[in-house]
């Protein structure tokens, strides 16, 4: 009886040492890498540049790396945006996991000013490949929103039209597309008989818009250009440019005169000073004038006693003359001029 209860023991010994050492036969049915992004919700990147998305490929447990031969990982990016491309910053495999628990790369994606402007969900995938121990490929994903952001210009008016010695400002808009941001560089052309100045600077935050002020100032001695001329202003970030055209018209300046007498009213046979103020149609007076005093009517004679004279205004933009009235009702016309106006 004793010896059968040694032996009943014996067998319950072996039986409980054998469920200790069980070992799973397949540890690939477990994920054994995960994937992350820096940036890890979305990216903008301008037309015309790129941009690097960093990827962190971490090992989940020991396994990684064991088998022969040694196991790799591979990367694909999923749904770019046509005529846009990416690649891997540097060669990738599963021998760079020795020793560590992550390791990161980066990916660079290019959208050339070709690419259409919007927001794409961008899929980074990395396979882990089976080997001899791990009979299940690892296929982890990342979405990442790229957005291929732009720029778009707009004027406070798309005609600019001054005399000679005038100016006047517009206010010039870059509005941001699909997330853009930065500083957009203004480029004025050098345009005949004016200077045109940026008084500001754009530098647009994500999502909305910034303004300058484009001030164009027309030279005293322009000359007028009929319809006018087309203004491109250019706008620049990095290889992206953008367009905006202004007309600006030069129209001649327009002469006014003021005449007067004194005394008045003209005494008959009695000599008075006729005197022509010629200013601009801003009200400036006008030096270097041409003015021509006559008359009509009547009889009487100016300074040189014939029924005209003409002179030049000085800086107070007059022209005088003696005026003697002999008889009747005598009506005195000035005329003036001056190139460019």
């Amino acid at each position: 009886m004793k010896e059968n209860l040694v032996l009943f023991c014996l067998i319950c010994l072996i039986l409980s040492l054998q469920t200790v050492i069980i070992v799973p036969t397949s540890q690939g049915e477990s994920d054994e890498i995960s994937i992350d992004a820096i940036p890890s919700e979305y990216i903008v990147i301008t037309k015309g540049s790129s941009g690097t998305i960093t990827l962190d490929i971490t090992k989940v447990n020991s396994t990684l790396g064991s088998g022969n031969p040694i196991r790799t990982v591979s990367i694909s990016v999923e749904n770019l945006p046509t005529g846009s491309s990416a690649s891997v910053s540097s060669p990738f495999s599963t021998s760079v996991f020795v020793g560590e628990t992550s390791y990161d790369l980066d990916v660079i994606i290019t959208a050339p000013l070709s690419v259409e402007s919007g927001s794409y969900n961008v899929i980074f995938r990395a396979t882990l490949d089976k080997d001899s121990e791990d009979v299940n490929t690892n296929d982890v994903t990342k979405t990442v929103t790229v957005y291929i952001s732009d720029f778009e210009l707009s004027t406070s008016s798309s005609t600019v039209t001054l005399m000679p010695g005038e100016s006047e400002e517009i206010v010039l808009t870059a509005k941001s597309l699909n997330n853009f941001s930065g500083s957009v560089d203004v480029i004025l052309p050098t345009v005949t008989g004016a200077v045109i100045e940026n008084l500001g600077s754009l530098n647009v935050p994500e999502g909305t818009q910034d303004t300058t002020n484009i001030r164009f100032t027309i030279n005293n001695n322009a000359v007028e250009n009929g319809n006018g001329v087309p203004v491109d202003i250019k706008t620049k970030v990095g290889n992206l440019e953008r367009i905006i055209t202004i007309t600006l018209k030069i129209i001649p300046n327009t002469l006014q005169i003021e005449l007067t007498a004194d005394p008045n009213p003209v005494v008959i046979f009695q000599e008075s000073v006729i005197t022509a103020t010629i200013k601009d149609g801003n009200g400036i007076v006008i030096s270097g004038a041409n003015v021509t005093l006559s008359f009509s009517g009547g009889s009487g004679s100016f300074s040189n006693s014939l029924s005209s004279i003409a002179g030049i205004t000085d800086s107070n933009g007059k022209f005088s003359d003696q005026f003697e009235v002999i008889k009747g009702v005598v009506i005195i016309k000035a005329e003036a001029s001056k190139t460019n106006y």
